[in-house]
Parts: structure tokens; sequence; C-alpha cells
């Protein structure tokens, strides 16, 4: 139906994504994108998979069958990436996880790239394989237009603050 919501408290989860040490990428700014992610998570009460702090087996960076199966233990269809690398990490976990039929929300201004210029390219990537692509901001709102609980809704809306 045109204009419901894809994202519901009851349905979302978050996948907070790292990028190797790199001078490609300013780690003050993905740290700070990747407090946002967790906002969203705390606030919203949703299920977080943090690949920042992932074991040597594992790699954060490719969507292995590893990682597919700890997202899938989450039991959610939606999923808001933030974190990490447009050309690197987000763009393959988003693939792979539309691949296995999950819907997929880029948080465009809570994601990082070594090459600005071709950022659209890589969402366009990411949209053309059904992702979306939102602002932190339309994340929030999209949730909070599913949710009437009011002790619900108050965390996530101090986060619009």
């Amino acid at each position: 139906m045109a204009g419901e919501a894809l994202l519901y408290l009851s349905n979302t989860s978050v996948i907070l994504v790292d990028e190797p040490q790199t001078d490609r990428i300013d780690q003050a700014m993905l740290e700070n994108q990747i407090r946002h992610g967790l906002a969203i998570a705390k606030a919203g009460m949703l299920p977080a998979l943090d690949l920042r702090n992932t074991d040597s087996q594992m790699s954060p960076f490719l969507a292995d069958e590893a990682l597919l199966a700890r997202i899938t233990e989450m039991s959610r269809s939606a999923l808001v990436i933030c974190g990490g690398l447009l050309e690197g990490a987000v763009t393959q976990i988003s693939l792979a996880a539309l691949m296995n039929g999950l819907d997929v929300f880029v948080a465009v201004d809570l994601v990082s790239t070594a090459e600005p210029d071709k950022a659209s390219l890589f969402l366009s990537r990411i949209s053309s394989c059904g992702g979306h692509t939102l602002s932190y901001r339309q994340i929030l709102l999209e949730l909070l237009s599913g949710e009437r609980d009011q002790s619900r809704r108050t965390p996530l809306e101090a986060l619009l603050k």
C-alpha cells in the first residue's frame, strides 16, 4: 500500500558496520555514525549486530555465511545499516541481505565513503537491487509512523530534537 511504513519496531534490527583502520576513512566520523546507529537501536529497543568487535574467524567486511547466520538469528525482516564505507562493507552486506529476502535501509548520513564523487553510484547499486536509502531523520520518522505506544515513541522522538 502506498505510503505505508516499511520499518516497524517489531521487524527492524540495526547493523553497525566497521572498516579496517585506514587513512581512507575518518575514524572519529565513523564512531559518530555508529553512535547514532546505536542510539536508534537503544531508543527503539531494537536488536543491534555490532560488527566492530568480531572475532578473527569472521570478517565483518564480507557477507559470508557466518554473518548471514548472525543476521538471521535476530529474526527481523528489516535491517538499518550504518557505519562503514559505501564502497566496502555497506554495499556487500546490503546486497547479501537483499538477496536473502530482507528489507535493507542504508542510513545515508550514517555511512562514509572514501570516494565522495561516486557515492551516488554505490547508493544507486543498493537501490537498484531493492534497498532503500534514507536519512537518519527519515528512519526515525518511519519507525515512529508505525508505533502507537507512547512509551515506545518518546525515546525515538527525543532523537529528533
